[in-house]
């Protein structure tokens, strides 16, 4: 076998066993994930096929990144189900609000994928009254698939059997946390806001460089957009973090483990100081 062959065999080896474990933690986060994982390539083909423009990009931009978002969302999840105080998620009120927060995400990505399909926006709609009507219950929904994030950090974060070290349990669970508290601030002033500022991809690199050309944001025209990205992946940010303090002090020294609790709490701080940064220069430039 070819050098080349053997180490895509190997990766294909080792993309399938991390599915699998992620399926044993969790599997309807896991099989909602994968799902929405084909959604996305799917959106992407859209892309190409169908020529239609809103607000400058294509139509099926806003179900592809909405899709790759809330993949990513509950690929970490069911990751962070192994850590959850043993038992609870074999508990029949968790397998509920899994569900529905499941169902919570189908009418998310039904909304937004609807409303491509009919070339409306679906955020901000002003002119259909039912896309305007609904706007606001999905503010709901989000909150409601967004709060598992708030139950997971509280368990995660309270349990006192964790076979995680102590750095990496707060990690995560501070991390849970604030992406629950500091989303929901955002996304808050975001719904009562006006509509972000828009710019077409052709101009976009000539206005506000990379990340106005990649991600369509303008962060020096009150778009709160940035505040929003950052706060919604605290949950993957804060535990990455605490992994490398622990792989910096593996020791389960008492000296050792109170450094490592400081510098996740203070990285979770700084971190919320950075999410502010974010909201308040986007409030101060706010049309």
């Amino acid at each position: 076998m070819e050098p080349d062959a053997g180490y895509r065999v190997s990766m294909a080896r080792l993309g399938e066993g991390f599915l699998a474990e992620l399926f044993a933690r969790e599997p309807l986060f896991a099989g909602t994930a994968l799902f929405l994982s084909v959604l996305a390539a799917m959106a992407v083909i859209a892309l190409y096929l169908d020529p239609r423009m809103l607000d400058g990009a294509g139509v099926w931009l806003k179900p592809l990144k909405f899709a790759v978002s809330l993949a990513v969302f509950l690929f970490t999840l069911a990751w962070f189900a192994a850590w959850l105080p043993q038992g609870v998620t074999d508990r029949g009120w968790y397998r509920a609000y899994a569900l529905v927060v499941v169902v919570c995400i189908a009418l998310e990505m039904i909304w937004i994928g609807g409303a491509a399909a009919f070339g409306q926006r679906s955020h901000f709609n002003t002119d259909i009254a039912f896309l305007r009507a609904v706007y606001p219950v999905m503010g709901i929904v989000a909150t409601c698939l967004l709060s598992i994030c708030l139950l997971y950090g509280i368990l995660i974060l309270s349990d006192g059997q964790s076979p995680l070290s102590p750095a990496l349990r707060h990690a995560v669970g501070l991390g849970l946390i604030l992406s629950f508290l500091l989303t929901v601030v955002v996304a808050g002033q975001m719904a009562g806001a006006v509509p972000p500022p828009r710019l077409s991809w052709a101009s976009a690199a000539g206005v506000e460089g990379w990340r106005a050309t990649l991600l369509g944001w303008r962060p020096g025209a009150g778009d709160l957009r940035p505040a929003h990205f950052v706060a919604t992946h605290a949950m993957q940010a804060l535990p990455l973090f605490g992994l490398l303090v622990e792989r910096l002090a593996p020791a389960p020294a008492t000296a050792g483990a109170t450094w490592t609790l400081l510098a996740v709490w203070g990285a979770a701080l700084l971190y919320a100081g950075v999410v502010g940064h974010l909201f308040f220069q986007a409030l101060a430039h706010a049309p």
